[in-house]
């Protein structure tokens, strides 16, 4: 590197916190590029043939066979199910807001959403404890909000994006972090209804659809429906065990990545009821989000939007700019994650509204539901992604960290869309199959995501040495070196086929599985071709 520009890196490290965004951007690509000048950003391609596309827009449903259906009560999802001109003995596929970025979410039948299933929503106290029944389309923001305002909530199960319907987070068996409380989402499931392939009850075939409860339902096909992923019939209503609401106060700190690969995770979350990490590997920087509850007083406007980033359309192309280019020359330093994390320590994850102005901050006091959850960014269809995530036992936890830590640096992996989300939860056993409920550590799981970012001109392929096929490469490798279990909203279908064949004791809840499925289903119709080929179904 020449000298003038190694002192103007020392200058830019500097003045970092100084300058805007856009002005950092601009100053790296013409460091990369001299000359260079915006042209403005051209529209995504429309992807046609699509009746059910995933929520990143990467996968497209191409065999759907009529456009997507929404009943908006339990009896108008009996009647759709049975009818015959529906097509009583097609394959169908119940989803809800498509957030599973994979081919979970298709059919070469019919596709319903329950979206509009929000007809229900009223708390019961049951067996001295305190419930909410809500239908499966309602959204898990939409809950959290309302349960708060009637004095309870969701506890530490709330999940980091709020979109996200209710029968979708029971069906992938999601999570939000906490290792003091439970925090995957089908641990406060106490009941459900769930139809079968005629429109009647699944575990009564011929029979009005009824609660199931978890007190008196079979304990190996209840686990199975608290992550059923939709194959074991079409869950329309559940109840769920609430908790007294809580306020958070939250706190986002920024250090070097040592404090997190010298003693592991634990020691920086220990005394968080909330506690995540934000991590930049080749950046060699954290940010640790850590909640705690308090009598603090709250401003109801204080919220995380760590998932929303706010950015101008200048930024994103910038962005998407230096990340081809890092791309393109083989990401030797990857500036583009030191980047973003100045970004974070300049424009905190956390806002508040003030005299009707949003302030930015990294400390705050809200309601607990809204300081652990956060809207999804609307830059999807501009900055596309792709995303990996997978449960590792916290007794592993350290070592897996510093092992991807050197796997990054010799591999030249570059992640600046979120870096390395972990998040965190206690020994859980409520789900069968769900990723986080697979492991028996009684230390936990520690969840490790990240996000890829997708080339304007090149689809994710797995087989790709110089770009994608070493972030495939590291899902596997986190499975046979670390017993990583793949969260079955995220990731593509051939790494569980990956992970069917690499873990015998897996194998063996997939079997577990199956079993049930038979059972619920026995003609497949709640079947398709990505829960054949991964061990969910026979059919």
């Amino acid at each position: 590197m020449a000298v003038g520009r190694r002192a103007g890196w020392v200058l830019l490290f500097g003045l970092g916190a100084c300058l805007t965004p856009e002005a950092r951007l601009q100053w790296r690509i013409r460091q990369l590029k001299p000359g260079f000048q915006p042209t403005g950003l051209s529209a995504p391609a429309a992807r046609s043939g699509c009746r059910v596309t995933s929520y990143n827009d990467q996968v497209c449903c191409e065999q759907v066979q009529e456009d997507l259906k929404g009943p908006e009560t339990l009896d108008g999802l009996r009647a759709m199910l049975h009818d015959e001109d529906a097509g009583k003995h097609r394959r169908v596929k119940v989803v809800g807001a498509l957030h599973s970025g994979n081919r979970i979410v298709c059919t070469d039948g019919i596709a319903i959403t329950t979206e509009n299933l929000t007809d229900v929503m009223r708390l019961e106290r049951r067996d001295g404890v305190q419930t909410v029944v809500v239908d499966a389309g309602v959204q898990v923001g939409d809950l959290g909000q309302w349960l708060y305002e009637q004095g309870w909530s969701l506890g530490f199960t709330v999940l980091g994006f709020r979109g996200v319907t209710v029968g979708g987070a029971v069906g992938t068996a999601t999570h939000g972090s906490s290792l003091r409380h439970p925090s995957i989402f089908p641990s406060r499931l106490e009941g459900l209804w769930v139809l079968g392939p005629d429109g009647t009850d699944a575990l009564q075939p011929g029979q009005p659809p009824v609660e199931h409860k978890r007190s008196s339902t079979p304990d190996e096909i209840f686990r199975a429906l608290a992550g059923n992923l939709g194959v074991l019939g079409a869950v329309a209503r559940v109840r769920l065990r609430v908790e007294r609401r809580f306020d958070l106060q939250v706190e986002a700190t920024y250090d070097d990545e040592k404090v997190l690969l010298r003693d592991g995770p634990r020691p920086l979350i220990a005394n968080c009821d909330y506690g995540q990490i934000v991590w930049f590997p080749r950046a060699g920087s954290i940010m640790t989000m850590c909640g705690q509850k308090t009598t603090q007083p709250s401003r109801g406007s204080a919220q995380s939007v760590l998932l929303d980033p706010r950015a101008t359309p200048l930024e994103i192309q910038l962005f998407k700019e230096l990340m081809e280019d890092t791309i393109e020359n083989g990401a030797p330093s990857c500036t583009i994650e030191t980047e973003r994390y100045w970004r974070y320590k300049s424009h905190p994850p956390l806002e508040t509204v003030c005299n009707c102005c949003t302030q930015e901050t990294s400390k705050a006091v809200g309601p607990g539901y809204r300081m652990m959850s956060s809207d999804l960014t609307g830059l999807r269809a501009e900055v596309p992604e792709i995303d990996f995530e997978l449960a590792i036992p916290m007794a592993k936890a350290k070592d897996a960290l510093t092992w991807v830590n050197q796997f990054a640096d010799d591999q030249r992996l570059c992640l600046p869309l979120i870096g390395l989300f972990l998040r965190f939860s206690p020994k859980d056993g409520s789900s069968l199959l769900g990723h986080g409920s697979a492991h028996d550590d009684p230390d936990g799981v520690m969840f490790v995501e990240f996000v890829v970012f997708v080339r304007e001109k090149h689809k994710p392929d797995p087989n790709d040495a110089s770009y994608y096929g070493r972030y495939w490469q590291l899902a596997r490798e986190l499975v046979d070196r670390f017993d990583g279990r793949l969260h079955w909203g995220k990731n593509a279908q051939d790494l569980f086929e990956y992970q069917k064949d690499h873990s015998p004791a897996f194998k063996l809840r997939l079997d577990a599985f199956r079993k049930v499925a038979d059972q619920l289903d026995p003609s497949g119709r709640f079947a398709n071709d990505f829960s054949k080929r991964v061990g969910l179904t026979t059919h």
